[in-house]
């Protein structure tokens, strides 16, 4: 099952939001990134999501980890409704009320999309045990100490409610795929390479010590690793692990279901920031991955898809609310500091405040007559002239040499005619 619709009513900052997966066809698109400054309610959103996919007894045992409670402040009551949708098309309906200063929770399932409709047929034989999803917190550890015997959703969405939840172990993780099939190890072996951006002949083994990488610069035990490399190693192999406990024909090639994280950037270099969204894509690809980021690098690599939205959480009109974009068509051949200053995160300017600061103060005092400018404005004015003239206009070093080259073979060219 995946996610093709969500709306809030009465949630912490949002009193009636409603978010889309999917496309004017019903088409659910395969990956969803979420922007906005903090306290826009990107969490809120990631939370909800996890939340109204559980039963209410999950429910209550998700809220009862926050502090300060769900409901928007003032309100008495909200909602959480979340459609989904099957491999053969049918969709249902999941709303989740909360009332009450002990935010008691109701939930019913109705057939079809009744997300902000009235509702009329309930799904008396919704199997929920059709949902396969997992969550991770932005607080998640980097390492995983947990064994589980089965799956169940309130598991394995917690670290996104409970951040020193720890994640499931990456050994034992790693033995049970190995124990249930070597074939499917060997290929969590060529995800794992692929995620963690190693070379062709690098090597990723499990020996009776313990999971092992082996680079050219050296053989590494998996706690040693970097935290970059310990985080997303857990969390791939919790993913799969949690897989493996709820598929009895577990799978990896065909391996489907819901994936929510929170700042899927953490730990990651810039580089593997704007790959990590194409390499998830690519070696999950029946995977709906619903994810949050700070940085406009993430969004880079999500433009290279044409299966993904961006929604942007802001606060506008005294509300909270949402807004969509298609990376695809709007922002696709963006580098990072343009997507920074665009509409998706609104950064004025990517120089330092110092510098921006003066960019202003310039421009306030050029849009003046000459003859009204103050004596100290007037030489404000040429002191940030001055200094303006020494801004590299280029966009790194090489633009750098590339543009003193052009210098030089123009004044050579004048110096001849």
């Amino acid at each position: 099952m995946k996610i093709s619709k969500l709306r809030l009513e009465n949630i912490k900052c949002f009193q009636d939001v409603e978010l889309s997966f999917e496309e004017n066809e019903g088409d659910i698109k395969d990956w969803s990134l979420i922007v906005g400054d903090n306290g826009r309610g990107k969490t809120t959103i990631l939370r909800s999501l996890a939340t109204g996919l559980c039963d209410k007894e999950g429910v209550s045992a998700l809220l009862a980890e926050l502090h300060g409670g769900f409901l928007r402040q003032g309100a008495n009551k909200g909602s959480i409704e979340i459609c989904l949708k099957d491999e053969d098309n049918k969709k249902y309906t999941i709303k989740t009320k909360i009332e009450g200063e002990s935010e008691s929770i109701s939930q019913d399932v109705f057939l079809g999309d009744c997300v902000g409709k009235k509702e009329t047929n309930r799904a008396r034989n919704f199997k929920r045990e059709n949902i396969f999803a997992v969550a991770y917190g932005a607080g998640r550890s980097v390492e995983g100490d947990r064994s589980y015997e089965e799956y169940a959703l309130v598991d394995s969405v917690y670290t996104l409610f409970k951040y020193e939840h720890p994640l499931q172990n990456a050994e034992l993780g790693a033995r049970r795929v190995n124990d249930h099939k070597k074939k499917q190890w060997k290929r969590l072996q060529e995800i794992l390479k692929e995620v963690l951006m190693l070379e062709k002949d690098d090597e990723i083994s499990l020996e009776i010590t313990g999971l092992y990488i082996k680079t050219k610069r050296g053989k590494y035990l998996f706690q040693t690793l970097s935290d970059g490399y310990k985080s997303l190693t857990s969390v791939i192999i919790d993913f799969v692990s949690w897989n493996l406990l709820y598929e009895l024909d577990f799978d990896l090639s065909s391996l489907s279901g819901i994936f929510i994280i929170d700042e899927l950037e953490q730990h990651l270099h810039p580089r593997w920031q704007r790959e990590i969204v194409k390499i998830l894509s690519k070696q999950f690809p029946n995977v709906q991955f619903i994810c949050s980021t700070h940085t406009p690098i993430c969004a880079l690599g999500l433009s290279d898809l044409e299966r993904s939205w961006l929604f942007k959480a802001a606060y506008v009109n005294n509300h909270s609310g949402v807004e969509r974009f298609n990376l695809q068509e709007e922002f696709k051949g963006y580098r990072a500091d343009q997507i920074l200053t665009s509409d998706i995160f609104g950064l004025p300017d990517t120089r330092s405040v110092s510098v921006q600061d003066k960019l202003e103060t310039y421009k306030k005092i050029y849009l003046k007559e000459e003859n009204k400018r103050s004596p100290e404005e007037k030489q404000q004015f040429r002191d940030i002239e001055g200094e303006l003239k020494d801004l590299p206009m280029w966009d790194n070093k090489k633009e750098k040499e590339k543009r003193e080259k052009l210098i030089k073979l123009l004044e050579n060219l004048e110096k001849k005619s």
